[in-house]
């Protein structure tokens, strides 16, 4: 019922806009009518616009976390198929917080826990200050570990170098992986996006943290 009725505001509106003149007196009632079809229709308007914003937001960060490591152009229209949702708006959505993304989780070290020991290590005086004296804060906690996040690649190095070096009972792994599948994000575009699968380097003879995870 909306769509239609809004097809008669359409074509009513053009039929008046036509018959009108940069000169045409209009009587009082009549532009009194159109100002106030006008401020309807754009709160109406402004408000859908809104909350598709909303939806499309929501949608984009579901599918980044679904997602964030394999993420390409058959995804995103995929889900935005499925979801109902312009894919295009879609897409500038995922590469917006992808942009975002990047910026958060670039200089990132995982440390891996293996035993009670090692988690004793880790929840020590002695290792909490190691990270915060590379000003360094706690991304995520599991059974498994922890992922610490650092303000520059330089940090991150220097407490990875430290856990391997103080903390020898824990492994640790300086996150390379996410840093690389977001390298395009510069140019507005999220690497695989345009149909090249996502860069993925690591380091020789390191088990990736997910993989270890699966263990």
């Amino acid at each position: 019922m909306a769509m239609s009725q809004l097809k008669s505001i359409i074509a009513n509106a053009q039929r008046m806009h036509d018959m009108l003149k940069v000169d045409t007196n209009l009587p009082e009632w009549v532009q009194s009518k159109i100002t106030l079809a006008e401020d309807y229709i754009s709160t109406a308007s402004n408000y859908l616009q809104g909350e598709m914003k909303e939806d499309v937001d929501s949608y984009a960060d579901a599918l980044i976390k679904r997602n964030k490591q394999n993420l390409n152009k058959g995804h995103v229209v995929n889900a935005a198929r499925i979801a109902g949702v312009d894919d295009k708006k879609l897409m500038a959505a995922v590469n917006k917080k992808v942009g975002r993304i990047k910026e958060e989780v670039t200089h990132s070290v995982h440390v891996k826990t293996y035993d009670s020991h090692g988690e004793k290590q880790m929840n020590s005086p002695e290792f909490k200050k190691h990270v915060t004296a590379h000003g360094g804060e706690m991304d995520y906690a599991s059974d498994k570990g922890a992922a610490f996040k650092f303000a520059s690649q330089s940090h991150a190095a220097a407490f990875h170098k430290g856990v391997q070096s103080k903390f020898k009972e824990l492994d640790s792994e300086h996150d390379m992986h996410e840093e690389v599948a977001c390298n395009s994000v510069g140019a507005g575009n999220v690497a695989g996006l345009q149909g090249e699968p996502p860069v993925r380097k690591k380091k020789k003879n390191v088990m990736s943290f997910n993989r270890f995870a699966r263990k």
